[in-house]
Order: structure tokens, then C-alpha cells, then sequence
């Protein structure tokens, strides 16, 4: 399989949420969304401002085979849910696509909420918690679909992040319409599937809020 790749220059600084975000103390006492695990400090660094991408670099968790992939507006097809789409789980989704048209692979980046709850699902300098829209279960994502098999492009596999004590989601950029952000996770193949990844990446997508 073909990979289109190209260099990608981002540096994030990790926080802990007890540090200022746009000057503000952030404490233990500060309310936060029930989808969010923290608040995090803006990088000082300029922040990447190039091209709209997804990156990631995943390995599987029984073989070790290591694959990274980087689908960027560039050289794939990026699609947007500006407005929230009821996903027919009980959830509602935004985020942003990336398409392959050649492998027919897809990244998102998709933030999940109950909208009779959250009309407005909020967009911080934060560490999300991975949302799980079988179970109504809010936060943002990292989700990969890749077809079965080269015969059947219609159908696909479908990996979802999930929750761990090291996992994280971090929005880490906000601005210039723009969201850049790096997450952690394991995704675990759904429906019935038994394939699992150890999952590092990181994204700059439109700001969904304002496109």
C-alpha cells in the first residue's frame, strides 16, 4: 500500500492543570465539562499553521507491526461537520474527515455530545476524555475506518480511542480558525473485532466552531 507522506513540523509543551490558561488560575475548584479530564496551558511556541492534517502512529498491541499514516487537505479529501449531526446513537457529532481516494482509508477527528445537554459542545485549552457515542459517553476522538479488503471498498473496519490512566486528547492550539491538538490512546477495533493499537498522533483542523 501506497503511503503519500510529507514532513510535518509541530512541538507541543505538556502541562498540568494547576498553571494559568489565559490568565486565569486553574484549580481543582474550577468547573469543568463532564467530557473533559483537565485544563491544560497554551503552548508559547508559534503555533503550526500550514496545511489541515491528521497524523498517526499506531502499533499493533500482538504483532509490534508499527504503521504511521499523515492524510492532510492536500493530498486527501477533507469534509467538515461544522454543525452538529445526530449520529442516530443518542449522540450528536462535529469534527473533520480526512479520505484516501486511492486506499479508501479515512481518519476524524470527532468530538461527541448529547445535544439536548450540550448545545454547545466547548472548545478549551483542555484534555478530553475519549468519547464512546455507543454508551452516550461525550468527549473528542481519534477514529481510523480502513476497508475490509481490497474487493469490498464499502466495507470497513472501524478503530475507536478509548480511556486509560496514560491516554490523553489535548487541545493545545486555538485560533486563526484553527484547532491543533495531540492525543494518546489505544484504539480497539468495533463490532465484534479483536485488533488492538498503541496510538500516538497529532492534528490541525478548521475550527468547526466558526468554518
Amino acid at each position: 500500500m501506497k503511503e503519500i507522506m510529507f514532513i510535518l513540523s509541530l512541538s507541543f509543551l505538556l502541562f498540568s492543570c494547576k498553571k494559568v490558561e489565559n490568565n486565569q488560575t486553574v484549580s481543582d475548584k474550577d468547573s469543568l465539562e463532564t467530557y473533559m479530564k483537565n485544563l491544560i496551558v497554551p503552548d508559547t511556541k508559534p503555533p503550526y499553521t500550514g496545511s489541515y492534517y491528521v497524523h498517526v502512529d499506531f502499533t499493533n498491541l500482538t504483532t509490534s507491526e508499527n504503521k504511521k499514516l499523515t492524510f492532510s487537505e492536500t493530498y486527501q479529501n477533507m469534509s467538515l461537520w461544522s454543525i452538529p449531526i445526530e449520529s442516530g446513537l443518542g449522540m450528536s457529532v462535529q469534527g473533520a474527515i480526512f479520505r484516501d481516494s486511492k486506499t479508501a482509508e479515512q481518519l476524524q477527528i470527532s468530538f461527541h455530545f448529547v445535544n439536548s445537554l450540550d448545545t454547545t459542545f466547548k472548545i478549551r485549552y483542555a484534555n478530553y476524555f475519549f468519547s464512546d457515542p455507543w454508551n452516550r459517553g461525550a468527549g473528542a476522538n481519534i477514529i481510523y475506518m480502513r476497508p475490509v479488503s481490497d474487493s469490498d471498498p464499502s466495507t470497513f473496519n472501524l478503530y475507536l480511542g478509548t480511556n486509560s490512566s496514560n491516554g490523553y486528547f489535548e487541545i493545545t492550539y486555538i485560533g486563526d480558525n484553527r484547532l491543533n491538538g495531540i492525543f494518546h490512546t489505544t484504539w480497539k477495533e468495533c463490532c465484534a473485532g479483536n485488533m488492538t493499537f498503541d496510538v500516538h498522533g497529532d492534528f490541525s483542523i478548521p475550527d468547526i466552531r466558526h468554518y
